[in-house]
């Protein structure tokens, strides 16, 4: 299976001409593994993990470095700070410097897929969907200064999954009752919750 990762160049000329050229780079050719892409930044530096070897990566500018053999890149901010889980706990990374997170909440694993990921911003802020495994529902956790705190739940509904937090904080993500199968937005702010009513999912 072949990753690609699109790439947009806008010069002076184009952007007066309102008019957009893109590229096509084949990651894995420059990978050299199939891979999952989690998140970009906005200095085109590309993360993510190898489904066979479980490589965690970041890829610039066509050279790629493994992070950890035993671990997924699940996020990356305009810093170069890369959000890694482990076999047991999370961790960021750059450039061989780590800040240890540290585990989950008792009670808690992580709760990743398909559009469900944790992410950092640029205060080195995360928020995480985790696992409550007395209660097997999933809820919204804020990493901030060393400490693991629960986002505000919707009343009503048993679930909230935070999706991306931008530097002020601000979280957006979707919340659902684990039996109806129908997902909603939802946003934080000073951890106050706003839900919306419609179908769909939130991200800043």
């Amino acid at each position: 299976m072949k990753t690609f990762l699109l790439v947009l160049v806008v010069s002076i000329t184009t952007l007066f001409a309102q008019e957009v050229q893109y590229s096509l780079i084949d990651l894995t050719s420059e990978i050299g593994f199939d891979a999952f892409l989690t998140d970009i930044n906005n200095q085109g530096q590309v993360v993510g993990f190898d489904f066979a070897l479980g490589n965690a990566f970041v890829w610039e500018n066509g050279t790629t470095t493994i992070i950890s053999s035993d671990a997924v890149a699940l996020a990356i901010n305009d810093l170069g700070w890369v959000l890694v889980a482990g076999q047991s706990s999370f961790y960021l990374w750059k450039n061989g410097s780590t800040i240890d997170i540290g585990l989950p909440p008792s009670g808690t694993i992580g709760a990743f897929g398909f559009l469900i990921f944790p992410d950092v911003n640029n205060l080195n802020n995360v928020i995480a969907p985790l696992f409550s495994e007395e209660d097997s529902i999933f809820l919204g956790y804020l990493w901030q200064s060393g400490v693991w705190s629960p986002l505000a739940q919707v009343v009503g509904f048993d679930s909230s999954v935070p999706t991306k937090i931008n530097d002020n904080n601000d979280i957006s993500g979707f919340y659902f009752n684990i039996n109806e199968g129908v997902h909603r937005p939802l946003y934080w702010q000073n951890n106050n919750v706003l839900s919306f009513s419609f179908e769909g999912f939130l991200h800043l």
